[in-house]
């Protein structure tokens, strides 16, 4: 969901409006569509991705996991790592 704000984020900060936003959280697609409640430490951060995509012209789509194996790489990193961790050509991992 944090990846989610954040790339949403970028979108914001460099002015792209069209947006195909791909998941493997087929439970992150069913709270964004409808309007349930959830745990109590997800309200603001969805509402946050709420109000953001309010902004864009985007499509929500599900992939499995298997079919995006770069995405489903940097999220299990970014479940081991404190903090931020931005990558560069030079730093990029192979």
């Amino acid at each position: 969901m944090r990846g989610l704000a954040y790339g949403l984020e970028l979108c914001y900060k460099l002015k792209v409006i069209n947006v195909v936003i791909e998941v493997d959280a087929l439970s992150l697609i069913q709270l964004l569509n409808k309007n349930i409640m959830c745990y109590p430490e997800f309200i603001y951060i969805l509402r946050k991705i709420k109000i953001l995509m309010e902004g864009l012209n985007w499509t929500l789509v599900h992939i499995f996991r298997e079919g995006n194996a770069c995405a489903d790489f940097l999220a299990r990193k970014g479940c081991l790592i404190n903090g931020m961790e931005e990558f560069s050509c030079i730093n990029l991992p192979q």
